[in-house]
């Protein structure tokens, strides 16, 4: 759908200019808390709800953790996904267990994990992963006030469609092919207080005196990735109608031709690339 195209220098630039200006380069600097802050807006949450990292995978890891489960347990993903998602389960110490998704949103939905957990009952949490940036089906939050299974969504690909969730945890890639790209990067929408762990994880696990409270990661969004992220944000208004436009035309000169769009795809949400159903 669309070549990889990040902001230009001159784009970029003024943020740099902030940079020297400031000379914090890393630890959570004035550009991460701005990008966090923006992020928090385009999603529709407040600020403490919203965390910059330095990568995807990290995006999924760091919630992960905050589970606290037992090592090894089982995690439900996917088995249609990009590799970073059982990575991400084992990283954070788990087994992935791959589940067929569901033939018609070419993803994990509330009820095919119910029929799953009949042969693996001892499931201790769902990973499920919005398939190139469609809408993520079903209502986490209520599966997991049913069953007590916490969910982790892997939304690496859906910045303009991030699911509307109020406990469970969602990660979301800043990758350069992506939508909006800052060459590297991830966020995590989290509850107040989880955001707050996954801060400290991302920061080694370091407490308010430098103490390490806990096992955690480096995931650190850097100053410079976040002046990527906000030139990125910057365009973002007209990126969008572009995007969708090209998603549009696609969309009906496929149906002219006979070939169907992943499930979804209508042209009224962005995603940087198409997958077909050629029903072979």
């Amino acid at each position: 759908l669309r070549q990889s195209v990040l902001p230009t220098a001159d784009r970029i630039h003024p943020y740099l200019e902030r940079i020297d200006a400031s000379l914090w380069y890393s630890n959570r600097g004035p550009l991460v808390l701005e990008l966090e802050s923006r992020l928090a807006t385009h999603f529709g949450r407040p600020a403490d709800q919203v965390t910059a990292l330095s990568n995807g995978t990290i995006a999924l890891v760091l919630p992960l953790l905050c589970l606290d489960l037992p090592p090894g347990s089982k995690v439900l993903v996917p088995s249609f996904t990009f590799a970073a998602s059982a990575i991400a389960v084992i990283d954070a110490g788990l087994t992935p267990v791959f589940v067929d998704v569901d033939p018609t949103t070419w993803t994990l939905t509330p009820r095919s994990v119910e029929a799953a957990l009949e042969s693996v009952p001892d499931a201790a949490a769902v990973m499920p992963v919005t398939a190139f940036g469609a809408p993520m089906p079903g209502d986490w939050d209520a599966f997991t006030a049913k069953h007590g299974i916490p969910v982790v969504i892997d939304a690496a690909w859906s910045f303009d469609t991030a699911p509307r969730t109020t406990d469970t945890m969602v990660g979301i890639s800043l990758h350069a092919t992506k939508v909006l790209g800052a060459g590297e990067g991830g966020v995590v929408l989290a509850p107040p207080a989880l955001t707050a762990r996954i801060r400290q994880l991302a920061n080694f696990g370091f407490d308010a005196d430098r103490q390490v409270a806990q096992v955690g990661r480096n995931g650190k969004l850097s100053e410079y990735g976040a002046a990527v992220g906000l030139a990125s944000l910057d365009a973002w208004p007209a990126m969008r109608p572009h995007l969708l436009a090209l998603a549009s035309a696609y969309v009906s000169h496929l149906g002219d031709a006979g070939i169907t769009p992943f499930p979804g795809l209508d042209g009224s949400w962005a995603t940087a690339t198409i997958a077909v159903d050629l029903h072979e």
